[in-house]
């Protein structure tokens, strides 16, 4: 206690000159506080923004195959893989037509694929059972329906039609045109096996198809794979993979996905040297400065020793003040933070979305860099401490 009274008294008395320590601290910290709001807002957000498009994820295959169901089930065992699915282009045109229902209108075509748990193009909780169906934004908006609506899935057998069918679907969900753009609608992989198998002729006995080859002489094949990887890095070797596995060629965000992934890290590279350096210079600088404090007062210093202090307490009073200039340091550089976060948003104004931040600092993020330069400063004083830990009693004596 008497350490911590003497620190105050001392830091009253040499005001300025722990007063520029002080401004010090903020000088550093505070620059660097915005950088690693920028990071965490902006930056973090362009990076995260970036991995969350399926696009980017996404392996294409070229040409059409002829992939068993097992092929796709060894494929969606790979660790690197998040969704794969079977496709076929087996109808004339490859679409299908939808109409609103019951109340009916013009029917309305469009593309459609297979979907199923994980796909990235979808929210998790879509329930696709019973008859659910996956729309894209434009192909609802012109069928005039919405989600929990209903739509007639409209199936035509051979050219010209000699069989027409038409079944009830559910819009379980509406994507939005950044995740398909135009007419396309997702299906079950069953309801887009019966969609096929129907268009080639066999029966279809849960939908009352019984004219037709029975639906188990059909060999089973898939022309393509909807293929995503589960993460980016793990995207070039998904790529690899697949064409070693089935010889075959692909195109993929590869080239681009890497690109993305040496920015980000050369950036986290670049902010934690940044970092590095400038506590590694904070704490030199802020060695110097509580070691010439001491040296300064080496006879006061002697006094205190000569009249009975114990050493420990003595060399704990540097100690002390380091924390003092420390939190004084880190609350100045907060305020500098808040002061510069608040410029720039003005100047970016209106290049953000209105939910957008510039800069992201939060609450435990500052509790670290606050404990890091709580801890640079008492690492700082320790050869403070140590010079009085030495001080001779004996050496007031002497000068006098």
């Amino acid at each position: 206690m008497r350490s911590v009274v003497l620190a105050f008294k001392d830091l009253r008395h040499d005001g300025l000159h722990f007063f520029c320590a002080t401004i010090l601290i903020a000088a550093i910290l505070g620059p660097m506080l915005v950088l690693l709001g920028i990071k965490i807002g902006a930056v973090s957000a362009l990076f995260s923004d970036m991995r969350g498009l399926p696009d980017n994820r996404a392996v294409f295959i070229q040409g059409n195959h002829q992939f068993t169901p097992a092929d796709i089930e060894s494929v969606r065992a790979w660790p690197e893989v998040a969704f794969a699915e079977g496709q076929n282009i087996v109808t004339t045109t490859g679409t299908i037509l939808l109409v609103a229902y019951p109340n009916g209108g013009r029917s309305i075509s469009g593309g459609y694929g297979t979907t199923g748990p994980g796909d990235p193009l979808t929210d998790a909780g879509a329930d696709l059972s019973d008859g659910g169906v996956i729309l894209s934004e434009a192909f609802a908006r012109r069928l005039q329906v919405a989600e929990e609506g209903m739509v007639a899935l409209i199936l035509e057998r051979g050219a010209p039609t000699r069989a027409r069918i038409e079944r009830p679907l559910r819009v379980a969900e509406i994507l939005p045109k950044e995740r398909i753009s135009g007419n396309f609608a997702l299906l079950p992989a069953e309801t887009v096996s019966q969609i096929e198998a129907y268009a080639l002729g066999y029966q279809i006995p849960n939908w009352d198809v019984t004219d037709g080859a029975p639906l188990d002489e059909r060999v089973n094949r898939f022309e393509k794979i909807r293929l995503y990887a589960r993460s980016l890095e793990d995207l070039p070797r998904l790529t690899t993979l697949i064409e070693n596995r089935f010889n075959v060629q692909t195109s993929s965000r590869t080239n681009e996905v890497q690109a993305i992934l040496q920015l980000e890290g050369s950036l986290d590279a670049t902010f934690a040297f940044l970092s590095g350096t400038a506590m590694i210079g904070l704490v030199v600088v802020l060695s110097a400065h509580f070691w010439s404090a001491v040296r300064r007062k080496k006879q006061t210093w002697s006094m205190l020793a000569l009249i009975g202090l114990p050493p420990l307490s003595l060399a704990l009073i540097p100690v002390v003040q380091a924390v003092i200039v420390s939190v004084l340091g880190f609350l100045f550089a907060i305020g500098l933070y808040a002061a510069a976060v608040t410029t720039i948003s003005a100047w970016f104004a209106g290049m953000l979305n209105t939910d957008q931040q510039i800069a992201v600092l939060p609450v435990p993020v500052a509790a670290v860099a606050g404990a890091v330069v709580l801890a640079a400063s008492i690492a700082a004083s320790a050869l403070a401490a140590v010079t009085v830990l030495k001080t001779d009693p004996a050496e007031v004596i002497r000068s006098s």
